[in-house]
């Protein structure tokens, strides 16, 4: 891996994005921000050479979160996901971590 690694932030909620997004920056790691799962799948590219992960909010309206995470399961396995919510509960957390 050639490339400075890229976190690519999900969340319907712009405050939550930006927020990350300055957090990130403010430690030399850059970052792409969708405000959906759609917004994601148009805007996502694989690089081989640039490492990625995603930061994933549970619940979204449209695809949801946890919807988004069992389709890049499917699709992209070894895509390293890290799930937030403020709104999670113990069975959504088992239910993640054993994806």
């Amino acid at each position: 891996m050639t490339a400075a690694p890229l976190v690519h932030v999900v969340d319907d909620d712009l405050g939550i994005r930006e927020s990350l997004h300055l957090l990130l920056k403010s430690v030399a790691i850059d970052a792409k921000t969708y405000a959906s799962a759609n917004d994601f799948f148009a805007g996502f590219t694989e690089d081989p050479g640039h490492a990625a992960v995603v930061l994933l909010d549970v619940r979204m309206p449209g695809m949801s979160g946890m919807a988004l995470l069992e389709r890049l399961r499917a699709e992209r396995p070894s895509l390293p996901i890290i799930m937030i919510s403020g709104h999670g509960d113990i069975d959504m957390a088992v239910r993640a971590m054993k994806m």
